[in-house]
């Protein structure tokens, strides 16, 4: 019963979001890892900055919503986080496909 009361709590735009940051996490996870083997069996230079940027956009997701959630940080300063994280990993993708 107290679960069931919890449940009500939460705002419906909360669990939406967090549904979809874990299909994100979950499906970068899954590039990450396609990448990584593509990576490991050419050696090619393209596909080392295809695996660090989807790396970099999977793993930032994640530290985005510990530093929010766990660590108390206001939303700003996470999105922030987040923002260098994405210039980080399009910067890989620039080198992937330059």
């Amino acid at each position: 019963m107290l679960l069931a009361a919890a449940w009500k709590d939460l705002d419906a735009a909360f669990l939406t979001l967090s549904a979809l940051m874990t299909v994100a996490v979950v499906l970068g996870a899954y590039m990450t890892a396609l990448s990584w083997r593509t990576f490991r069996r050419t050696g090619d230079r393209a596909h080392r900055y295809l695996f660090l940027g989807m790396l970099l956009l999977t793993v930032g997701a994640v530290v985005q919503g510990f530093a929010y959630n766990i660590l108390g940080w206001t939303l700003e300063w996470s999105q922030a986080l987040g923002a260098v994280v994405l210039v980080a990993a399009l910067t890989c993708f620039i080198l992937a496909v330059r």
